[in-house]
């Protein structure tokens, strides 16, 4: 593509065909985390070992060292799960002001095709556009969807006037 623009109107796509997925991934991560969190309440903190041998010198971590590796193991999961999560939350903001950004008709539009997958005939009879009216307005809401979210550089090069 030589542009570019397209990507960014993949991506816009992507999102809002995914957008229930990744709504039922993000409570499915909160509930995990809080299954987590109670599973690092139930195991003690460890106290650190010295030195780079393992306990008592048999080459086998003690009891002590697999608490504490278990913990730090528990932590990392909950700190990645809690990264993904707000990654989420973030792009849900940002669909959100977007659709807010574009107004309500080609909100609805979008939200009706993309995330639950109406055709562009139910949704043309639903809002009194012919199939064709339907999908060039469907599309002018997903170019200005894909700028308002990327900005500029989601633009087609014909669309970008710079007064000087």
């Amino acid at each position: 593509m030589q542009d570019g623009h397209n990507d960014y109107l993949l991506l816009t796509r992507g999102y809002l065909k995914d957008y229930k997925r990744l709504m039922d991934m993000r409570k499915g991560w909160i509930a995990e985390m809080s299954d987590t969190q109670r599973e690092l309440a139930s195991v003690p903190v460890a106290v650190s070992k010295y030195g780079d041998e393992p306990g008592g010198g048999s080459g086998e971590s003690s009891p002590t060292e697999r608490l504490a590796a278990r913990r730090m193991a528990l932590q990392q999961k909950y700190g990645m799960r809690q990264k993904d999560v707000a990654e989420i939350a973030r792009l849900e903001a940002l669909l959100h002001h977007a659709f807010e950004a574009i107004g309500e008709e080609d909100a609805r539009i979008l939200k009706s095709h993309y995330i639950s997958g109406a055709t562009w005939y139910d949704i043309g009879d639903e809002l009194g556009y012919s199939y064709q009216g339907i999908r060039k307005k469907g599309s002018r809401a997903l170019h200005a969807l894909a700028q308002y979210i990327f900005g500029l550089k989601a633009a087609r090069p014909q669309q970008i006037v710079l007064i000087a």
